[in-house]
């Protein structure tokens, strides 16, 4: 294969890892079918209504994010040698991995004690604090029931809940200079041990990342809550 074809060749895939269309009609399809859910709970309503609303607008900016991207990467792209499209493309590669292993800790349990292992874990690496809106839109302090006698009742124990991750979508959807910011989507599954209750939600999260494969910002969105966000250091 000569050195032309090699080179389109990388330039192919590194455009692959951009964020297309259909996936962002596939999104907003998803929402959509949970905003119709969500409506018909009457007393929730105006609060579901506005959450719908919000998320709908961030659709929006993502999608205009995605064609600016699409500019900047395919100029990059075009422009670069094969030494650099080698390493954008290693690079992504090694941050979409990452990216699922840290899904995996945060949405991956099965009673108190791993919850909490999740919690201080995602808490320790990435360096945030107990009350960040990270951790209390996806890993909130687990519920404990005391009784009248000072018996502790952990909630996850008592209805007998787990937790389990489902596909992820990891896109690029901006590289400014040594930073790469993704777009990724996730299914979470949850369920009890019995059998007799199961539910599976959409999860949105932006992730930025440095030249040294560290995230740098996270910004998580748990249709229908409203949107929360936090900046890691």
């Amino acid at each position: 294969m000569d050195t032309t074809t090699v080179h389109a060749a990388k330039k192919s895939r590194l455009k692959d890892w951009l964020f297309p269309t259909v996936a962002a009609g596939a999104l907003a399809s998803s929402l959509v079918a949970l905003a119709v859910q969500s409506d018909q709970i009457t007393e929730q309503r105006a609060a579901q209504d506005a959450t719908i609303l919000e998320l709908k607008d961030r659709i929006t900016e993502l999608s205009q994010l995605r064609v600016n991207a699409a500019d900047s990467a395919l100029a990059l792209a075009a422009g670069a040698p094969n030494a650099e499209l080698d390493a954008a493309l290693e690079r992504i590669a090694h941050d979409e991995q990452m990216i699922k292993k840290l899904l995996k800790v945060v949405f991956t349990w099965n009673s108190t004690d791993t919850y909490e292992q999740a919690r201080e874990q995602i808490a320790r690496v990435y360096d945030l604090s107990k009350d960040d809106a990270f951790l209390t839109t996806f890993l909130p302090k687990a519920p404990v029931s005391v009784d009248a006698e000072g018996n502790k009742y952990p909630y996850i124990e008592a209805a007998g809940l787990n937790s389990s991750l489902g596909a992820v979508t990891v896109e690029l959807t901006l590289v400014h200079g040594t930073t790469y910011n993704y777009l990724v989507t996730a299914k979470v599954h949850s369920n009890s041990t019995d059998g007799t209750s199961m539910a599976s939600r959409v999860v949105i999260l932006q992730i930025t990342t440095d030249i040294d494969g560290k995230v740098t910002s996270l910004n998580g969105w748990s249709s229908p809550t409203k949107a929360r966000s936090s900046a890691t250091g």
